[in-house]
């Protein structure tokens, strides 16, 4: 019997083959699992950043459509081009 908080004694086994075994298969099961996620993940992020892509070009489409027409200029500057080109 382990006490706790007592070292086990050196002549009796603290785990059992058999013990041994099952927990090498649960951390074998629980790293199987975390490596699932972490590509679930990884191809979440892939798909966010095909959706951020295409959502700028639409948005970039959208704004070219909705653009105010230019307008000329017509200050100071514009009225003096003018003069010059009647002389």
């Amino acid at each position: 019997m382990v006490v706790l908080g007592s070292r086990p004694s050196t002549h009796e086994p603290t785990a059992m083959p058999d013990d041994l075994a099952a927990l090498r298969q649960q951390l074998a099961q629980l790293q199987a699992t975390v490596d699932q996620i972490a590509h679930d993940q990884q191809i979440q992020f892939t798909r966010i950043a095909q959706l951020q892509a295409d959502l700028d070009l639409v948005r970039g489409a959208w704004n070219q459509l909705t653009a105010a027409p230019e307008v000329p200029y017509t200050g100071p500057d514009r009225r003096k081009r003018e003069a010059r080109k009647t002389r």
